[in-house]
């Protein structure tokens, strides 16, 4: 009778030692954010501040990653954008590419123009541009800004296009449909193609289009009009405005505007 007493005795403490580490595990899995104790996994995308406390850098969490993906699986268009998206970004949960070419791809099918985008975006970091021009493109005629003005980028490019023509009729049009939609970025590399492309050279409208890109704050288009300034080419020189873009670039850490501004101050302290 004793023996049993013992054997059972022994049972419940191996058990009850089981529970206590069990629970300990699961309690080193939250930590104490912003006054709650937050359940963390694996990808929960953590930061500390000076003093120690932690906060979540991610808004999303295990609990809506996974209503958000229930949703995809549903076929919500918009969900499977985003889940997509986040395991492009890597945002939350960690970084899966495979993953995000299939949702994404899932959504850009259904004409989800976000979606498209995205997708080619992600053929471009792969270095398969022919399917990045191809989804850009849909992006872009669904209206979508952005993919326009990266379509743009990517015909321009010397590196991508260089067993091709470019074609700079259909880039000059893409871009002003994007100035005419005030597309801030596109302005200055309207700007840049009126004035340094020998075969589409515009003088006037490339001006009037840098003028305006410096009003929007554009690092290049202050650093090429301060230039311009300082040569007097298309404007008045006068070194004092050119001073002042400059600086202003260099405000926006631009390096060659820094050392610009450090050499004018370098060739004024020489004796």
């Amino acid at each position: 009778m004793t023996r049993k007493i013992i054997i059972i005795i022994s049972i419940i403490l191996i058990a009850f030692g089981y529970l206590l580490s069990y629970g300990n595990k699961k309690q080193e899995n939250y930590k104490r954010i912003a006054g709650k104790d937050i359940l963390v996994i694996e990808s929960t995308r953590l930061g500390r501040d000076n003093l120690g406390n932690y906060f979540v850098v991610s808004k999303w969490d295990e609990s809506s990653f996974r209503d958000l993906k229930s949703k995809a699986e549903k076929g919500d268009i918009p969900s499977q954008q985003m889940l997509g998206y986040l395991y492009l970004s890597g945002d939350f949960p960690n970084r899966d590419l495979i993953k995000a070419k299939y949702w994404l791809q899932k959504a850009a099918d259904k004409n989800n123009s976000v979606a498209q985008a995205q997708l080619a975006y992600l053929y471009q970091q792969q270095g398969n541009f022919n399917d990045a021009e191809i989804w850009y493109r849909k992006s872009s005629d669904n209206g979508n800004f952005e993919a326009r003005n990266n379509l743009v980028l990517l015909l321009m490019d010397q590196e991508v296009n260089n067993h091709k023509r470019i074609n700079k009729l259909e880039i000059v049009s893409l871009l002003e449909s994007l100035v005419k939609g005030e597309y801030k970025p596109a302005f200055y590399t309207l700007a840049w193609v009126y004035l340094e492309d020998d075969e589409m050279k515009n003088e006037q409208r490339g001006l009037e289009l840098l003028t305006k890109a410096v009003e929007y704050e554009d690092v290049d288009a202050e650093y090429m009009l301060a230039q311009l300034y300082e040569e007097g080419v298309l404007v008045q020189k006068d070194l004092d405005k050119s001073k002042q873009l400059y600086a202003r670039a260099a405000a926006k850490q631009m390096p060659e505007a820094i050392n610009k501004l450090n050499q004018w101050r370098y060739n004024s302290n020489k004796p």
